[in-house]
C-alpha cells in the first residue's frame, strides 16, 4: 500500500514534530509499505523519508522540476516523481 504523508519542509520545525514523522517512516516500512512524500531535503518530509529508507521501506517522492532546479529535492527516493508544477504534485499525490 502506498501512504502518502504531507508534511513541511522546513528545517526550523520542533524536534518533537521530526521524531514523530520519523517514527511514521519507520513504521510505514516496518508494516511494508511505500511512503509517497513531496521528496524535500528538510524538515518533516526528509524525516520520514529518511526513516523509512533506513528502516528498508521503498519512499517515493513527488516534485515539481523547479524544486530540482533549485536543489531542494532529498536525494536518496527509491523513486522521484517530477511534475511540471505544484497543482499536479498535489493532484499526483492525492
Amino acid at each position: 500500500m502506498n501512504i502518502t504523508v504531507y508534511g513541511a519542509s522546513s528545517g526550523q520545525v520542533e524536534q518533537a514534530f521530526v521524531s514523530a514523522a520519523a517514527r511514521l517512516g519507520s513504521e510505514i516500512a516496518r508494516r511494508g509499505h511505500t511512503l509517497v512524500n513531496g521528496a524535500g531535503r528538510l524538515g518533516l518530509m526528509a524525516a520520514s523519508a529518511d526513516a523509512c529508507l533506513q528502516a528498508g521501506g521503498g519512499a517515493v517522492g513527488v516534485i515539481p522540476e523547479f524544486m530540482i532546479e533549485q536543489d531542494w529535492h532529498h536525494k536518496g527516493m527509491t523513486e522521484l516523481i517530477t511534475t511540471h508544477d505544484m497543482h499536479e504534485r498535489k493532484q499526483l499525490m492525492a
